[in-house]
């Protein structure tokens, strides 16, 4: 789902890395990531949001990476490189434990 029907559905967050040329590829590319990907502190924050936000939201929200959202689309990204889904669900296991309980 994209365009109009999608408005209020997603909420994007951009996750920044620094990505340089692959000179095996010809033209421009950004195609070479840092391994790993992300730090810690990267996927704590990111779990911290998507804790608040499925608050905001009432319910847990369902992730979804851009690459993954954009496929088959012209002029596609491929982002987030090597981004590792089980890092992020420890970062959100300890934020999670972390929380007070009533």
């Amino acid at each position: 789902m994209i365009g109009l029907p999608a408005k209020g559905l997603f909420l994007h967050v951009e996750t920044v890395m620094p990505r340089r040329r692959d000179p095996a590829i010809d033209g421009w590319n950004d195609a070479i990531a840092p391994k790993p990907g992300f730090s810690a502190r990267q996927y704590d924050r990111l779990a911290l949001l998507y804790i608040a936000l499925s608050v905001r939201a009432g319910s847990w929200l369902i992730p979804a990476q851009h690459a993954t959202m954009d496929h088959g689309l012209p002029q596609a990204h491929d982002d987030p490189q090597n981004f590792q889904i089980k890092d992020l669900d420890r970062a959100l296991h300890r934020r999670l434990r972390a929380l007070p309980r009533d």
